[in-house]
């Protein structure tokens, strides 16, 4: 007789179950990239499930290990929005807060996101609500408000040097 082999389910064929088996397992052993390629799935396939946030939230956060900021910040921010009286909604501003920082430039280039991150401080600050990041949020705002202001000095700076 002879030996089958048990076929290997692709992702597309395994269920929200096994997805999500698969990831929290690639998650322990921090094959990250691994598990984000599940994890994506999972989203994209089961947008309805009712672990929906839990998802979302786990793959912010390998975004964030991996090192993929932008990702990290527009996964964090779309919680944020989504879920405002979700527990972690805070965790989740200043999460994409901090991705957002971490894209900001030198202050010798485009200071947009800078600027940016700046706006988010505020909006941050604003809600009474969030406390448990209120000082390092602050000190970030007055760190990007500083890069922004050297910046500007410095393109200023140039433009008159450039006029001699």
């Amino acid at each position: 007789m002879l030996g089958q082999c048990a076929k290997q389910k692709t992702k597309q064929q395994m269920s929200l179950d096994e997805l999500t088996t698969k990831a929290e397992a690639l998650m322990e052993r921090n094959k990250n990239e691994d598990a984000i390629s599940y994890l994506e799935e999972i989203m994209a396939r089961f947008p309805d499930s009712p672990n929906i946030a839990n998802y979302k939230m786990k793959l912010a956060n390998l975004y964030t290990k991996e090192g993929d900021d932008k990702q990290a910040h527009e996964l964090f921010e779309h919680y944020n929005q989504f879920y405002p009286s979700d527990a972690r909604a805070e965790y989740a501003k200043y999460q994409a807060l901090m991705a957002m920082h971490r894209q900001t430039l030198k202050t010798d280039c485009d200071q947009t996101e800078t600027e940016a991150t700046v706006q988010h401080c505020k909006e941050y600050l604003a809600n009474s609500a969030y406390t448990a990041y209120r000082n390092e949020v602050a000190s970030l705002q007055t760190e990007c408000q500083n890069k922004d202001r050297k910046s500007t000095r410095l393109n200023s700076s140039h433009e008159w040097i450039s006029r001699m």
